[in-house]
């Protein structure tokens, strides 16, 4: 075989071989992408929550008998709107943040049940930990709190009310949770505390990057509140992410405050300190 024959031979079989190379390679990508609206439509034909709660979150005042009043704007007195069928009444009770958790069982499966019979309160004002190894059951707690999973038995109580009573996004408004792992948002620092209360001014977001011991470094960014963040957050250490996250459950005040590790990546002095 001459040379000319072997380079003519080599031509030929990267001809031959190139259409189905590339063939096989847009194959993979249609696999891929039918592996992936796989996905996306059985996120689409996802059932919504089901909500069978009444009791909503409003605000109120006092007017001049002394009586809670519903009124549109913000008074800063979180109130309890309970209608009751039985007798066609509404009362306003104001929100306290008193949490009972009466003879509660549940499961993440029917056939294995995680927490049994827990009893556990909450008055306002007082400071509960849940301390126990991994996989005790500490977050499933702080998540039936919220109703992300529903208990199979007992009850939940959220200032007397039991909370499957309670709408949901109402019941998840007047609780501030901060998880381990946070999540920022693309936009500017200022917008991303200010998640927490959407329309708290510049004044109330800083005092509450202070009250998170968050003001400090902020500054030193270099735009400040007005630095722009991107990809969750990456330029910033994990423990100024969850001293962020901290503000802004701040700026929103709430009465039940959930930490759920929150300071795992913070230093013990400013762990302290917050």
């Amino acid at each position: 075989m001459t040379l000319g024959t072997l380079v003519s031979f080599l031509q030929f079989s990267r001809s031959f071989n190139q259409p189905i190379s590339q063939l096989s390679q847009q194959l993979n990508s249609i696999i891929m992408a039918i592996a992936g609206a796989e996905r996306i439509f059985g996120l689409l034909d996802e059932e919504p929550e089901k909500d069978g709660g009444y009791v909503k979150l409003v605000n109120a005042r006092y007017d001049e008998k002394g009586n809670l009043t519903e009124v549109p704007d913000r008074t800063g007195m979180w109130t309890w709107k309970h209608y009751h069928k039985a007798d066609n009444t509404t009362t306003y009770q104001p929100m306290q943040g008193d949490v009972v958790f009466g003879h509660v069982d549940f499961g993440y499966t029917e056939d294995k049940e995680i927490l049994h019979d827990i009893e556990i309160f909450a008055k306002p004002g007082q400071k509960v930990a849940f301390v126990g190894a991994t996989g005790a059951g500490k977050t499933t707690i702080t998540n039936l709190i919220n109703r992300f999973y529903d208990v199979q038995d007992g009850k939940i109580r959220y200032d007397g009310i039991n909370i499957n009573k309670i709408r949901k996004d109402d019941l998840r408004h007047s609780l501030g949770l901060v998880l381990q792992d946070t999540h920022l948002f693309t936009g500017t620092v200022m917008d991303n505390i200010r998640y927490g209360k959407l329309d708290a001014a510049e004044e109330e977001v800083i005092q509450a990057a202070k009250l998170a011991n968050a003001h400090e470094f902020i500054m030193k960014l270099p735009d400040g509140y007005q630095t722009e963040l991107k990809g969750s957050g990456n330029s910033l250490s994990q423990g100024q992410r969850q001293l962020m996250a901290i503000a802004r459950v701040a700026v929103a005040d709430p009465p039940v405050l959930i930490l759920d590790e929150a300071t795992s990546s913070i230093d013990t002095r400013t762990e302290k300190i917050v």
